[in-house]
This record gives C-alpha cells, sequence and structure tokens, in this order.
C-alpha cells in the first residue's frame, strides 16, 4: 500500500468544484479507507484546469516575453482562499503560452507547496500517447525524484 496518494482531475469547472469536492473526493477517500482502515494512505487531491484566461510575461531589456518553462505563479493574481497556482509548463514558438491552474482542494500528504509544483512540472515531461512501444521504468522513476 503506499504512503501517499495523488489524484489530478481534469475537466472540472468553478461551478463543480463543490460536487467533486463532496462527491468525488469522498468516495476515493471511502475507498483507501475500505483498502486499510488502519492506516489509509494520505491523499492529495488536485483539480486541473488547460483552459486559462490568464496570460503572464517575463520583463526582459525593456521588453516583454513569454516566461520560461517551469515558471510558477503563485502569489498576487491566485485566488486567497484557494491553495492554487499557475504553471508553465511548454515554451511556444510564436503568440502567447498559455498556463494551466492547479487548484488543491484536498492535502494530507505533508508535501510542501514547491514540492506538489515540482512534481506537476515533471509529470507534464510524462506523454504516454508517445508511439514507443515502453518507457523504461528507470526513465520514469529519475524524472519524479
Amino acid at each position: 500500500m503506499p504512503n501517499r496518494v495523488l489524484v489530478y482531475r481534469d475537466g472540472v469547472g468553478d461551478g463543480m468544484i463543490p460536487h467533486v469536492f463532496d462527491y468525488e473526493l469522498r468516495q476515493i477517500r471511502d475507498a483507501l479507507k475500505a483498502i486499510n482502515a488502519d492506516k489509509p494512505p494520505s491523499l492529495s487531491f488536485t483539480i486541473v484546469t488547460k483552459r486559462v484566461n490568464a496570460r503572464f510575461f517575463s520583463k526582459s531589456d525593456q521588453r516583454f516575453e513569454n516566461p520560461i518553462p517551469g515558471t510558477i505563479i503563485d502569489s498576487v493574481v491566485t485566488r486567497e482562499k484557494r491553495y492554487d497556482f499557475y504553471l508553465i509548463s511548454q515554451s511556444v514558438r510564436q503568440g502567447t503560452v498559455t498556463p494551466t491552474m492547479y487548484n488543491i482542494i484536498w492535502d494530507e500528504s505533508s508535501l510542501k507547496p514547491t514540492h506538489h509544483q515540482q512534481l506537476a512540472y515533471k509529470l507534464t515531461h510524462l506523454y504516454f500517447n508517445w508511439p514507443v512501444s515502453h518507457i523504461p521504468i528507470d526513465y520514469l522513476i529519475a524524472l519524479l525524484i
């Protein structure tokens, strides 16, 4: 049994967050307790939003440009009552890069916010629809460390 379970849930609009919190999260927690009632694994539940209207820029030599991949925005423009952050995980050749928003609605993991942010960024590099027959497990573990 793992010590921690981290769930990343996509496709949730702001109006659906209470439903996800009250229904889906409760079911996952109940399932983890049913598997091991004495010591269920700690759970983190993160809602991932890819359709974001926010845009961010960095200033360099009196001009604005896209932030570098791996940029985290976790203050000022984030919501005060949420445990959330924006992540720039890619670069673009043309136009403006679109950030992804991560909203952690439940966290028992004891991970620091920077650990959640680093893990989210590293997970963006795993693309399982890649047309290669297998990905070496050593490579996956190295990405997560």
